[in-house]
C-alpha cells in the first residue's frame, strides 16, 4: 500500500498525464485545491478479506476542492483481489469541504471489472461505487432456460394425463 499527501495547491492538465494514487492500493491526500483538467486518473478496487471490512480502493481527496474536468478516469480490480460482494462501497473521490466537482469527465470500467454490475453516486463531498452484483455468465442463462423449458414440459405433461383421465384425447 502507498500514499502521499500534498501541500497546496495542485494543478494538473494535459492529455497525457496519468495521476493513480499509491502504488497497488493507496491515497494521494492533498491539503489544498486540486484541480485536474485532461489526462487520466486511474484507481484500484477490490476485496483482501471476506466480510464487512474486507474492502480496499484507490482515494483521491482534497481538503478544500476537488475538481476534474474532462478527465478520463478509469477503474479496475486490484490484482489477486477476492470477488466482490453485493453491496460492497468505495469512496474513490472526496472532498473535506463538499466541493466535489466533475465536468465533462469521462468514467470506464477495466476489463477485470467487466463481470459486475455498479451504482456511481456523487454527493457535494464524494465520488462512490457501489457493487450491485454480479452479472451471470451466459452458462448461468442458459440453465435458467434450461430449467424454464423443463417447467414447461412438467406443465404440458400435467395438462396431457389431466385430459386423458377426463377422457378427451388431444
Amino acid at each position: 500500500m502507498g500514499s502521499g499527501r500534498l501541500l497546496g495547491t495542485v494543478q494538473v492538465s494535459g492529455a497525457d498525464t496519468l495521476v493513480s494514487p499509491g502504488y497497488s492500493i493507496g491515497q494521494l491526500n492533498v491539503q489544498g485545491t486540486y484541480a485536474q483538467n485532461g489526462g487520466k486518473v486511474a484507481l484500484e478496487i477490490g476485496r483482501t478479506a471476506a466480510g464487512a471490512g474486507g474492502t480496499v480502493n484507490d482515494k483521491l481527496t482534497s481538503t478544500t476542492v476537488l475538481s476534474l474536468s474532462n478527465t478520463a478516469v478509469s477503474f479496475s480490480l486490484l490484482p489477486g483481489s477476492l470477488a466482490l460482494q453485493a453491496g460492497d462501497t468505495f469512496v474513490m473521490l472526496s472532498s473535506a469541504n463538499n466541493k466535489l466537482t466533475l465536468t465533462g469527465d469521462s468514467f470506464a470500467f477495466d476489463t477485470s471489472l467487466s463481470g459486475y454490475v455498479f451504482t456511481q453516486t456523487q454527493t457535494a463531498g464524494a465520488f462512490t461505487l457501489t457493487v450491485m452484483g454480479a452479472v451471470p455468465e451466459p452458462a448461468t442463462w442458459a440453465l435458467f432456460g434450461l430449467g424454464a423449458l423443463g417447467l414447461l414440459g412438467v406443465g404440458r405433461r400435467r395438462d396431457l394425463f389431466a385430459r386423458i383421465n377426463a377422457g378427451q384425447r388431444g
